[in-house]
């Protein structure tokens, strides 16, 4: 800005005058500002929205018990699901303890346990000779030069060799690794073997100086088998792990078996049982399913399991879903018909600096009103949501393929509510307890996942599908209208590929971010032409400043010389 001498000469305000003048163009600033403003909110309010849209996804699914497919955006359904809608009780749980999936029969189901599933395991028969953390090989076993410690463990998942001879050669499918007995311990060869990643743990126990090895799982699947050529490791030691014909091992293995011999394939024990009619079932695991039932064993013995549907629990689980998705349905609807108040804009700076901090809080409070009013994104996702949740499901039994014949409908229609859902309790409880298997999936059939036509998987979707399916398009327009803000990581856990079309078609700008940086190049455009027109005011002003200037010293000399005749 150009500096005169404003006035001095003239007796006017300048800077006033100037700020009139440039009063016409300030007014464009400022409301281009405040569009500015009020587009940043509105794409603050979308993100919002977006954010409890995934909110409701993920924490319906934890409170259901369910997961998601991320790609596809369905529910994962299995005999295992929805363990909440069957109940199982064991008559002995130190036996048995169970639960039971949707899928699961009513009824009893007779159990005898004859044996448990186990590990293969060794441990050291008696304790180790006395060394404290750390202590190598060689000086806590008394090993003179010459010593080898030389083994291979091969198991189902793979074999891996440790040895102290610096000049072996690898071996195809075995991992190699050396060792130094002077410097390496106990504790580094259980490290070694346990993170072999070939399904066995190790450890050494200083206290009780003991060694320990096993598989990682139980089951006759689970095998193994140590290969021991270790030498000169002292008089009666005929291997280090596993004791190869007469003599024992160094570290004195044994296990239920007896010692651990090398060359010797040993295994784990698969659990053997009956249930009902069935006998000498063998599972490789205690925790397993059959007909939908999860079983965990615990003890021998014999226990009845006793199936039925728990039809409070799964009604209040529904219940739950249908309050929270009302809840979600609410907020919408408000934030689409709350209309803007007119005479309450974002305040710029300037209007700020005559304000207290209360009142700047009343004002943008108001001034945040209506910010998604008649939204068309928000309103074409609710009028999805609304029309698909009360066409009939495909595929499953017809006497429970829609809501309404399972005692759901929605509300009266009004302005203040749309797309509501009621519950008949009597109804809903009743159909959960003569078919709970068809309420399930009525709620939760996933499409086959080779339908591609939009209209067809919505056909064949559960309901709860169904609404899923509508919040992710919805979610995803808006994230092409306002962005994803600071929650990306959100919504890939509701779909793993909800931003590629985003970012692959727009570059990962939305068209609010667009508008705003239109808005911030129209703003620069205009304050530079602003402080270019200002600066030209006040010089213009300077030049009349100064003229006066010099029209009054002209007029100051010409006095004096007339009085000088006088």
């Amino acid at each position: 800005m150009s500096i005169g001498i404003s006035g001095l000469a003239s007796g006017m305000d300048i800077d006033l005058m100037v700020k009139n003048m440039m009063s016409t163009r300030q007014l464009k600033i400022d409301k281009l500002t405040k569009e500015k403003i009020r587009s940043q909110w509105i794409q603050e309010a979308f993100q919002e929205v977006n954010a409890a849209l995934a909110r409701f996804i993920l924490d319906r699914n934890k409170e259901l018990g369910v997961s998601m497919n991320a790609v596809r955006t369905t529910v994962n359904m299995s005999g295992n699901s929805l363990t909440w809608l069957k109940g199982a009780v064991s008559s002995d749980p130190s036996v048995v303890a169970a639960t039971a999936g949707a899928e699961a029969l009513d009824g009893r189901v007779q159990i005898n346990v004859q044996r448990l599933a186990d590990n293969w395991a060794a441990a050291s028969k008696t304790a180790l000779p006395e060394a404290v953390s750390g202590t190598s090989l060689a000086g806590q076993f008394g090993l003179e030069e010459g010593a080898v410690i030389d083994f291979t463990v091969t198991t189902n998942k793979g074999a891996v060799r440790i040895t102290s001879d610096q000049h072996a050669e690898p071996t195809e499918g075995v991992k190699l690794l050396k060792i130094d007995l002077n410097t390496h311990s106990l504790e580094d060869i259980a490290r070694n073997l346990s993170q072999a990643d070939i399904g066995i743990t190790a450890s050494y126990d200083v206290g009780i100086r003991r060694f320990f090895l096993q598989t990682s799982a139980s089951g006759s699947y689970n095998t193994i088998n140590i290969q021991d050529s270790s030498t000169g490791l002292g008089e009666g030691i005929s291997g280090f792990m596993a004791a190869g014909g007469a003599g024992t091992s160094l570290l004195q293995m044994e296990g239920s078996f007896g010692q651990v011999v090398s060359g010797n394939d040993y295994a784990g024990v698969d659990a053997l049982l009956d249930i009902g009619a069935a006998k000498g079932i063998t599972k490789s695991s205690n925790e397993f399913n059959i007909n939908g039932i999860n079983y965990s064993l615990k003890n021998t013995g014999a226990a009845t399991v006793t199936v039925s549907t728990d039809v409070d629990q799964a009604y209040e689980k529904i219940k739950t879903f249908v309050d929270e998705y009302n809840q979600l349905i609410d907020d919408l609807n408000s934030r689409v018909r709350e209309k803007p108040n007119k005479d309450y804009l974002p305040l710029i700076e300037e209007e700020k600096k005559a304000m207290s901090d209360s009142q700047i809080e009343q004002w943008e409070k108001i001034a945040r009103e209506g910010l998604l009013y008649n939204n068309a994104e928000i309103s074409r996702m609710l009028y999805s949501i609304r029309t698909n949740i009360f066409k009939e499901v495909k595929g499953i039994n017809p006497e429970y393929n829609s809501l309404f014949k399972i005692g759901i409908t929605t509300e009266a229609y009004s302005a203040s509510s749309g797309g509501k859902l009621v519950i008949d309790e009597t109804r809903l409880k009743a159909a959960l307890q003569e078919d709970a298997g068809s309420v399930r999936d009525l709620l939760f059939k996933a499409p086959d996942p080779s339908i591609k036509d939009s209209r067809v998987k919505s056909e064949e979707s559960g309901i709860i599908n169904r609404i899923y399916s509508d919040i992710v398009d919805g979610m995803k327009s808006i994230i092409d209208k306002a962005g994803a803000g600071n929650d990306t990581t959100l919504y890939r856990k509701v779909q793993t590929t909800m931003l590629l079309d985003f970012i692959t078609k727009s570059s990962g700008i939305s068209i609010i971010d667009r508008n705003i940086i239109d808005y911030e190049k129209r703003l620069y455009e205009m304050n530079q032409r602003f402080i270019t027109t200002q600066n030209r005011y006040y010089r213009q002003f300077d030049s009349m400043e100064k003229a006066i200037s010099v029209s009054n010293s002209q007029s100051q000399w010409l006095s004096m010389q007339l009085a000088s005749f006088i």
